[in-house]
């Protein structure tokens, strides 16, 4: 049924209006083990129409392909970067991710001050890698705010945007959630292997069927779009594709379903073994954190984070717009905070761990875990059609 199964009992599953919690409140199988009524133990209870979607395709290229270890190309510090933790390298940072092409940005062992946000823009096959957890340190000394920048922007991470956005047409017969084909009113001018996107109006009956009939805040008829996911072609005929990945939500015409070409300026991007320090300053209320915010992938496809960690900060990791991106073997702890925080016990100690928002689709987030945090919202908080797999 599955190429790979990521619908599985522990499995953390978010996807924004699919409200799963009354209908995968787990009862007591035979074993004394809590089943989700929405899979059951083995998947007996799965249907390709209920509100549980099939995640199989989550993750780098959809789970069909390794993640890759890109060549080493440059090193840090031929861009005069010092590593003491006391010189600023935020600078010798930018320039050095700018000269890097077609392999990975090589940093050793160092504590490398970063006194303002460096984010990868407009990158295809680049990593930037460090010595290890541990070993290379990125300190972040103070907050976005301070730095000069928004608090909701983090320290690290790759930002994108549409590369391609041509409408190939209207979506005119109705199809079912879990189909593999949708029937357009031209013949699209894509073919195998190419990515679409997938995107409706507003209409409260689709508002409905997207929360499986449990009812919605009046707050989302105001967004101009409800369904926002991209899809793997796997061939046309005539007016109609199909797809690898099947419908998420029931499609009719007269919710203003359009299909459009598909393509982002960051692709390709990873971002493994370091650590990022934040300064430890002691987190403030829910709503009023100043931005000691960790590594972000925003509009991005077909990338990564491995092998980080995280100390003492507000948001840890976040995905914002991001499709079949992964993140693995990630930590996210609390140093400084744990230990002689003055807001200690009264507050979590950060606001998000890992989040998933803004579109992010089809992403898998695996082997991740804490270590002495807590958070306004709990372990983590996902959104819209990622997978959280399991803790370890």
């Amino acid at each position: 049924m599955f190429a790979r199964n990521l619908i599985t009992l522990g499995l953390s599953v978010g996807v924004a209006l699919y409200f799963l919690h009354a209908a995968t409140a787990p009862s007591n199988g035979g074993s004394g083990q809590e089943v989700s009524q929405l899979y059951g133990e083995d998947g007996e209870l799965w249907d390709p129409t209920s509100r549980l979607p099939d995640f199989s395709h989550a993750g780098y290229h959809s789970g069909e392909a390794v993640i890759p270890d890109l060549p080493v190309v440059t090193n840090l510090m031929d861009f005069g970067a010092v590593g003491d933790g006391v010189a600023d390298d935020s600078d010798a940072l930018k320039n050095a991710i700018a000269a890097t092409s077609n392999g990975a940005l090589f940093v050793p062992p160092g504590r490398y001050r970063l006194e303002k946000p460096v984010l990868v823009n407009n990158k295809r096959n680049f990593v930037l890698r460090g010595a290890g957890e541990g070993q290379t340190v990125f300190f972040i000394p103070q907050s976005a705010e301070d730095a000069g920048s928004s608090k909701y922007i983090y320290f690290m991470g790759a930002a994108g945007w549409s590369t391609s956005n041509t409408e190939l047409g209207n979506v005119v017969v109705s199809a079912s959630r879990g189909d593999t084909s949708i029937t357009l009113d031209a013949s699209p001018a894509v073919g195998e292997g190419d990515l679409v996107n997938l995107v409706s109006g507003n209409h409260p009956d689709l508002a409905t069927q997207l929360a499986g009939g449990q009812g919605y805040g009046s707050e989302v008829l105001d967004k101009a779009v409800l369904v926002d996911t991209v899809l793997r072609v796997s061939s046309v005929e005539g007016n109609t594709i199909h797809f690898l990945n099947p419908l998420r939500t029931d499609i009719r015409p007269e919710w203003n379903f359009k299909v459009k070409t598909y393509g982002v300026s960051v692709e390709e991007v990873g971002f493994e073994d370091f650590t990022i320090e934040m300064l430890g300053a002691a987190k403030l209320p829910h709503l009023q954190e100043p931005g000691f915010n960790g590594i972000s992938l925003s509009r991005a496809l077909h990338s990564w984070i491995r092998r980080v960690t995280v100390i003492d900060c507000d948001n840890g990791m976040a995905l914002s717009g991001t499709r079949f991106c992964e993140i693995r073997d990630v930590t996210i702890k609390a140093d400084k905070r744990n230990s002689g925080s003055p807001n200690n016990h009264l507050v979590a100690n950060s606001h998000h761990g890992i989040s998933c928002g803004s579109y992010a689709q089809d992403n898998l987030i695996t082997n991740f875990r804490d270590s002495g945090d807590s958070f306004d919202h709990g372990e983590c908080f996902s959104a819209w059609e990622c997978v959280f797999e399991w803790l370890y």
